[in-house]
């Protein structure tokens, strides 16, 4: 003879063939042995006091974290995110691509298994927060982790990282303006005149380099006064302005204050 327990919902909690359970412990009903049951693919109901059984949806593996795949001699569960992975070491020789905003601030990186960029495994986000007066105050890192049937974990690593000194601030500030002049060559390279730009800036090489390490005006300076670069008098390929353009990039770079 055959036993069951059920939860509150009508659920089936537990089986035993031991009678002692029967009305010593709440929740126990015996299973009639013309009630046709499998125990091995359903599992029992108790509806409105009756009876009622359902199939046991097929065992589906847990899906595993891609990141694991490439560390070398893991050895653990792999279902469980990798927040204690060091980042970004561990993914120094996977392609990446970075998405800014105008102000130069990268706020996405997704990191790759394969040189197509078609296999994205660690997805990386941040969120900048400023106080009134508009200077820095941290930013919010979020690291996703890619999952073996294609999803995002819903389990994420966030860590908030603080900009209070004036180093941290101007390290920040100093890569926003490397980020403008990365951001400025992807689009000339979108627009196919990658190559204006690099020789613009190979002219005006020294400009560029104060103006990322220093925040020196010297390149906006350039760029505003030139007169004999004959494609920064026209239009860019969409239609803007070209000095106006490169000069309200550049530009941004200059606003940032540091208390």
């Amino acid at each position: 003879m055959l036993y069951a327990r059920f939860d509150e919902h009508g659920s089936e909690a537990e089986l035993s063939d031991d009678p002692r359970y029967v009305g010593v412990t709440k929740g126990w009903l015996e299973v009639p042995e013309d009630f046709p049951f499998d125990l091995n693919t359903e599992r029992l109901l108790l509806i409105d006091g009756a009876l009622q059984k359902e199939p046991i949806p097929p065992y589906v593996e847990p899906p595993t974290y891609r990141l694991y795949e490439f560390i070398a001699d893991f050895e653990g569960d792999r279902t469980k995110p990798p927040k204690n992975i060091i980042f970004p070491e561990q993914l120094d020789s996977h392609p990446q691509k970075k998405t800014f905003i105008a102000l130069g601030e990268r706020i996405k990186s997704l990191y790759f298994a394969d040189d197509e960029y078609t296999d994205p495994i660690i997805k990386v986000e941040y969120v900048f927060n400023r106080d009134e007066k508009g200077y820095l105050i941290d930013k919010v890192r979020t690291i996703s982790f890619r999952l073996s049937d294609g999803s995002w974990s819903a389990d994420t690593k966030v860590c908030v990282i603080p900009i209070s000194s004036q180093s941290e601030k101007l390290k920040e500030i100093k890569a926003r303006r490397g980020n403008i002049i990365d951001e400025l060559k992807g689009l000339a390279a979108a627009m196919g005149i990658e190559n204006r730009i690099l020789e613009l800036f190979t002219r005006f090489q020294l400009e560029a380099g104060l103006y990322v390490d220093a925040g020196s005006r010297a390149l906006y300076a350039a760029i505003q006064d030139n007169a004999d670069i004959a494609w920064l008098n026209g239009n860019l390929p969409n239609g803007a302005p070209a000095r106006a353009a490169l000069l309200r990039y550049l530009v941004v770079g200059l606003m940032e204050n540091v208390e």
